[in-house]
């Protein structure tokens, strides 16, 4: 039995759009299917209004970047690619989603789906599987637009560009809360030069006038496991010597 509506969703939604929520995630959290509550937002337009003004809310601006270049490129899209992305949306729910969405798409070459496939990145947080799934395209697709088609690889640079972003905004956003792994990381990579790396000196005795010439292992140009063995090699070396001393002190006494 479909769920009926209640004028009291309008709050609901405000204040999910207020927190920075997609439709998607609204009807989720409003517990009906996508189309149900696109079916909604047609019958009763209010459902628009409020969104646009929790949209313009100063609490909204809150949003990260990912989820601002979300919004301005849904913006960019032309309306018949939004009109597109529903339906598309709206295929999710039924058990014959995939033949719907290759229904949709009939005629329309790769172009739309392109830029349909962008956008889903951003939609569905950078997943490609997902990204993928939703515009009906299979990995091998997706490969041959990179290599055959010389505007794809561009907006795909794009995309990623803010995807960096993405990540870089939830590893402050880490930093910030006071997770303990992600400031070590951000010590020993960011603030590496003031001591937080992992560094050791190898002290190589020279032929010159017996001078001592000061070696950095991490600026060898050599990967990092292999340096990562020298490290560990060099901790048990002097392991060893230590404990060697330690029993000639022991035997002299």
């Amino acid at each position: 039995m479909p769920i009926k509506w209640k004028e009291e969703n309008y709050v609901r939604i405000y204040q999910l759009a207020l927190e920075g929520h997609n439709g998607k995630s609204i009807a989720e959290l409003l517990g009906v299917k996508y189309a149900t509550y696109m079916i909604w937002r047609k019958k009763y337009p209010a459902i628009k209004k409020v969104i646009k003004e929790a949209k313009s809310s100063k609490s909204c601006k809150s949003r990260n970047e990912v989820e601002k270049f979300h919004e301005a490129y849904y913006q960019q899209l032309r309306p018949e690619l939004r009109e597109l992305w529903e339906e598309i949306n709206a295929c999710e729910q039924e058990t014959n989603g995939i033949q719907r969405i290759e229904a949709i798409f009939e005629g329309r070459g790769d172009h739309v789906r392109q830029h349909l496939f962008l956008y889903a990145l951003t939609a569905y947080n950078f997943n490609m599987n997902k990204a993928c799934r939703s515009v009906g395209i299979s990995h091998h697709t997706l490969n041959r637009w990179i290599e055959e088609d010389h505007r794809f690889p561009e907006l795909l640079d794009d995309i990623h560009w803010y995807k960096k972003n993405y990540y870089e905004n939830a590893l402050i956003g880490l930093v910030q809360s006071g997770d303990t792994a992600a400031i070590l990381f951000v010590n020993k990579t960011i603030n590496r030069d003031r001591g937080y790396g992992e560094k050791v000196d190898v002290n190589v005795k020279g032929r010159i006038d017996h001078a001592h010439v000061h070696v950095n292992v991490d600026e060898l140009d050599l990967p990092l496991e292999t340096r990562k063995q020298i490290l560990q090699a060099m901790r048990e070396k002097e392991t060893v010597v230590e404990s060697n001393g330690q029993k000639l002190i022991e035997s002299k006494v």
